[in-house]
Formats: structure tokens, C-alpha cells, sequence
């Protein structure tokens, strides 16, 4: 096993811990309708990610005009958004394609609770190397994904993505969706939070996660990376793609919060075209 298999697997490790690691996480969604609730009030009240997934999902039909689509959902987690999108009419399948055991578990009880025509998710044990599933689809969505894909596993992806779409240069076959993108305010305030903990808060915890020589470091938890939009348009124009970039109108993660706080931030959703040859 190569080095770069054994860094996914660690990934995949965390990323389970991630989804299931606190009592009262809002996403570990089981029978009761208290706990669907909890979640409905994180993706609709806490955040913004319902509005904005949808706002995105369906720009993408608009630019779709075919029935009987086939999506896959990469990184879906819980599968909150293959929900969404297996309830539209114009859906005839969903592949959910998701690493953690735990996120995995939870979807069969979304479905319920969202309503979805029993089959019309399928979920699958995949990642950003290894999707595992031998079928074609016409549209690949990255939903709150991308930002976890570390940067030598981007052009297996994008490979992957190519390999297992029905018409790689049809419209809009990649939705890259709920993502964001950092400026050098953003930069600028990682500098003083690294100073403040220096000087504030244990030496240990200011060194975790990044240093001055590399303040956009992936965080070693969960792989969220911030990049710039610079950055962002290199991958997609490595792959082959131009992205048509739309910044949302307003905080993506979170209604309330200090202007401090949401300044460095641009939140967007992108849909892909492939280029010609």
C-alpha cells in the first residue's frame, strides 16, 4: 500500500470521528423525529446550507433539460442533499458515495424522514480516489466536499469524475457546491489568532494546526483546506473545466454572526463544463 493509500485511510479515520464524535452532533440522525428536527434547525436556521445547495441544485436543472437523471453525490456525508435531489421529479437515481462508516449509517434514516421513493438512493463505500461504484452518471455534485479533497488527491478526482460520466463535455456535469474561498483578510487574521494564542493561550495549540510559514495548513482533523479563489480556478482549468463561478448573497454557515467574524470569507457554488479538445 502506498504512502498516498495510507494517508486516505487515516483521513477516512477522522473523517468518522468527525461525523460522530459528539452525543449531540446534529447530524447522527436515527428514528425519532426529534433528531431530524435537530438537523433541519442546523441546515436551515444555524446555516444556510439547505437554501444554498438548493439555490445551486437547481440553477443546475436549469442548465439540464434532460429527465431521468442519474447524480452522483461524492462526499455526500449524511446524504442530506441526495435526499433533495432524489425527491425531484426529474431524478431517477442517486449514488451516495461517502467514506465514514458512521455518516453511511445515518442515511437510511434521512430518507425516511425526507420521504425519498424507496431505491431511489443507493449508498455507497467510496472516496476521492476510489469512487467503488461501476456505474455511469451525467452529473457529479461535491456539496461541502471539494474543501476536504487534499491537494495531491485533486487530479485522481477530477480523473475519476471524468471516468464515470456518461458525457464528460455535456452542460454543467460538475456541481461544486456550499464551498468557500479565503482572502488575505482572512490571511491576515489567521496571523493575529496565531500571535494571540502565542502569547494568550497554551504554545502547544497555537502550533496544532499551522505556523507562519504555512497559514492556510489543512486542518489535521477533517482535511478542510482554504483556499483562494486563484487557487480554486487552477484546479478546475487543470482538470480541463471553466467553472462558472456564482459568490452567494449572503453567509453560507451561519446567520449570526460578528462582522469580524465573516469578513475574509467568500461563499460560492460553481458548475462545470468540460473543454473541447
Amino acid at each position: 500500500m502506498g504512502n498516498k493509500e495510507i494517508s486516505q485511510e487515516v483521513i477516512n479515520e477522522k473523517q468518522t470521528y468527525f461525523w460522530g464524535n459528539k452525543k449531540d452532533n446534529h447530524w447522527l440522525v436515527g428514528d425519532s423525529i426529534e433528531s431530524f428536527n435537530k438537523l433541519l434547525n442546523h441546515l436551515e436556521v444555524k446555516t444556510n446550507f439547505r437554501l444554498y445547495f438548493e439555490e445551486a441544485f437547481e440553477q443546475l436543472l436549469k442548465n439540464r433539460k434532460e429527465d431521468g437523471l442519474v447524480i452522483l453525490d461524492l462526499g455526500g456525508g449524511v446524504g442530506w442533499t441526495s435526499s433533495i435531489m432524489a425527491k425531484h421529479p426529474r431524478v431517477k437515481k442517486v449514488f451516495l458515495v461517502e467514506p465514514s462508516r458512521t455518516a453511511r449509517s445515518v442515511n437510511p434514516f434521512l430518507t425516511r424522514h425526507f420521504n425519498v421513493p424507496e431505491g431511489k438512493v443507493e449508498i455507497f463505500k467510496g472516496t476521492f480516489q476510489k469512487f467503488n461504484i461501476d456505474r455511469k452518471v451525467d452529473i457529479v455534485v461535491l456539496s461541502g466536499a471539494l474543501h476536504h479533497c487534499h491537494d495531491e488527491f485533486i487530479p485522481k478526482l477530477f480523473s475519476n469524475i471524468d471516468s464515470c460520466l456518461n458525457n464528460p463535455y455535456g452542460k454543467s456535469t460538475v456541481l461544486i457546491a456550499n464551498e468557500h474561498v479565503v482572502n488575505k483578510i482572512w490571511e491576515f487574521k489567521r496571523v493575529l489568532a496565531f500571535f494571540y494564542n502565542r502569547l494568550f493561550v497554551k504554545k502547544e495549540k497555537a502550533n496544532r494546526f499551522y505556523g507562519l510559514n504555512n497559514l492556510r495548513m489543512p486542518h489535521p482533523d477533517d482535511g478542510e483546506h482554504w483556499r483562494s479563489k486563484r487557487e480554486i480556478d487552477k484546479i478546475f482549468e487543470n482538470a480541463g473545466y471553466i467553472s462558472n463561478f456564482h459568490k452567494l448573497d449572503g453567509d453560507l454557515c451561519a446567520k449570526k454572526q460578528s462582522f469580524f467574524r465573516k469578513i475574509g470569507w467568500i461563499y460560492y457554488y460553481s458548475l462545470l463544463d468540460k473543454i473541447k479538445k
